[in-house]
């Protein structure tokens, strides 16, 4: 074999095997309880949010928009260090409406994530 074609092998196999490994992706909400669109018979005490990755808790902002367009900020439950990718949120009592939870929390990586999640209480 020539050795112009075992240098651009090996050169090929070096590229493959010492490239660096693709960035992490940033957090992102894997699920939400309530879910997002879902209609509800009964108000929720609270909403969880669990993401991909851990997220940091005490940078997170949430607001949550009544029926009638007031908004509220609330704060996350106080939670355990092992449960880093999961937040609680306590919500105030409802009453019949549809409501909009806005999140936003910074993950491990330092970056923020955002994003809405929509409910109706019937």
């Amino acid at each position: 074999m020539p050795i112009p074609m075992l240098l651009s092998g090996g050169l090929a196999v070096l590229l493959i095997v010492g490239a660096p490994p693709s960035a992490h992706a940033h957090a992102r909400l894997l699920e939400s309880q309530p879910a997002d669109g879902s209609v509800l018979t009964q108000p929720p005490p609270q909403c969880r949010l669990v993401f991909n990755s851990l997220v940091e808790q005490r940078f997170g902002r949430f607001t949550l928009t009544l029926p009638h367009g007031k908004t509220l900020s609330l704060k996350a439950a106080p939670r355990k260090a092992r449960e880093n990718r999961a937040i609680t949120v306590p919500l105030p009592p409802l009453s019949a409406g549809r409501y909009r939870l806005h999140w936003s929390v910074v993950a491990r990586d330092s970056h923020r994530v955002e994003g809405e999640l929509d409910f109706t209480v019937r």
